[in-house]
């Protein structure tokens, strides 16, 4: 078959990007090869195996799991439902990073303990598998969660625990990469 440049939508056809995987793509065990010629696009998209190199775990938080962790831990929230939520977050973000800390550490007052920790991870780990996700680099920020008087050992717990279900469950791994923001303490 011959391997083509032909533009699909802005990408290579399927032909060509196959050719182009540094790894085989993930079968079955009743399957010897995927018959890439009889997927559509996004099918195909889907299944290859994907790699994560910069995603923030307070980001993953997701409108349903704020009103949750408010409820559970709780804190008084101005949201009423998840419509609310994405309104604030879809009108706060400006043309600075300004805008996404402040976004950000609004969502974090809502982490509380070592299970909050471990729902976001584990919630981000089950959406990302049905992408084919098998590797993620996870950034998280410490020092709102501290300020908000959350242990760096339970938060670590809970993270690490989620990581050891998702490499069982769905076959995922992570690396934990801590980031800081300059203008606070630690």
């Amino acid at each position: 078959m011959a391997i083509t440049r032909r533009s699909f939508n802005g990408l290579m056809t399927k032909t060509a990007m196959v050719a182009a995987l540094p790894f085989p793509l993930a079968c079955t065990e009743q399957q010897d090869e995927i018959d890439v010629a009889a997927l559509s696009m996004e099918d195909f998209i889907n299944q290859i195996p994907k790699a994560e190199s910069h995603i923030h775990l307070q980001g993953c938080v997701t409108p349903e799991l704020l009103l949750k962790f408010a409820s559970r831990n709780n804190i008084p929230l101005s949201y009423k439902n998840e419509r609310d939520v994405e309104n604030f977050i879809e009108n706060s973000y400006g043309p600075d990073l300004s805008d996404f800390v402040r976004v950000l550490t609004e969502i974090t007052t809502v982490l509380k303990t070592e299970q909050d920790f471990y729902d976001t991870a584990m919630d981000y780990f089950k959406r990302s598998s049905k992408q084919n996700l098998k590797y993620a680099e996870i950034y998280f920020d410490p020092q709102p969660a501290l300020e908000n008087g959350i242990a760096m050992p339970a938060m670590m717990a809970g993270m690490n625990a989620a990581r050891k279900d998702a490499i069982r469950d769905y076959d995922i791994d992570c690396q934990w990469l801590m980031s800081f923001q300059r203008d606070r303490t630690l």
